[in-house]
């Protein structure tokens, strides 16, 4: 019935008997009342009659069907345990005992070919090197800014002429120049050692976001250098910075 109502159905995987056995093929039986059925000595000491014990049990014809709707993309699922019961029911009938079991011991993975253990660094530690690698530039740029105020050498440059617009357009053109230039370094070098975070991502979306990301760490270290009055202590906490986003 469920073949004749769902035959035809795209949506639905209709299950297909995997083999249409009867007895010695699918019921094999390996021990009687604790004795193996090798062990024909034991057998004939205990005064079974084997063959006429087997043929008391009939015939085993099984069908199994399962339900493949929602693993139509992969392969059966674990149906042994499936048949063990079916075979123990089927015991239980014929020999009218529940004393007899075929015990199910074990399944054993198929065969397949050698594989190597491939483990992705860069999926795996990706987003704390490249926190600290974009970060990196950071505690430098900052302790130029605030070493130039600590020792008053912008007072300085004021006094020659430079004003206050021409000062910050450069150290924003100075500071863009490095880092896009070491942005570019770390492309290429993790391009090249073939990490897949620069290798399967555009370079025209790369050169995008770095380009943004530049002008937000420049614009967060000019913010920064205005907090700070001495430069070791800049560059200290420009480093805790770095590393606690890092983490």
């Amino acid at each position: 019935d469920f073949y004749a109502n769902f035959d035809g159905d795209p949506l639905v995987k209709i299950p297909w008997v995997r083999r249409d056995l009867s007895g010695p093929q699918v019921l094999v039986m390996e021990w009687i009342d604790g004795i193996r059925c090798t062990d024909v000595e034991a057998i004939k000491a205990s005064g079974l009659d084997l063959p006429a014990f087997i043929r008391t049990g009939g015939s085993f014809n099984m069908r199994l069907f399962y339900n493949g709707t929602a693993r139509a993309e992969e392969g059966p699922p674990t149906i042994l345990r499936g048949i063990n019961r079916a075979v123990n029911a089927f015991l239980k009938w014929s020999l009218g005992s529940d004393g007899y079991q075929a015990w199910l011991l074990g399944v054993q993975e198929m065969p397949k070919g050698g594989s190597r253990l491939s483990l992705d660094f860069s999926s795996l530690l990706g987003p704390l090197f490249f926190c600290w690698l974009l970060q990196l530039l950071l505690p430098p740029m900052l302790n130029q800014l605030v070493y130039e105020k600590e020792k008053r050498l912008r007072n300085m440059m004021k006094m020659h002429g430079l004003g206050d617009a021409a000062y910050w357009a450069i150290q924003y053109c100075w500071f863009f120049v490095i880092n896009f230039t070491f942005t570019w370094i770390l492309i290429g070098f993790g391009s090249l050692i073939n990490l897949s975070f620069f290798r399967l991502t555009s370079y025209s979306f790369q050169f995008v976001f770095y380009l943004l990301w530049i002008n937000c760490l420049l614009a967060f270290t000019f913010l920064l250098s205005t907090l700070f009055r001495s430069s070791k202590t800049a560059v200290v906490v420009g480093f805790l910075y770095v590393f606690g986003t890092g983490l």
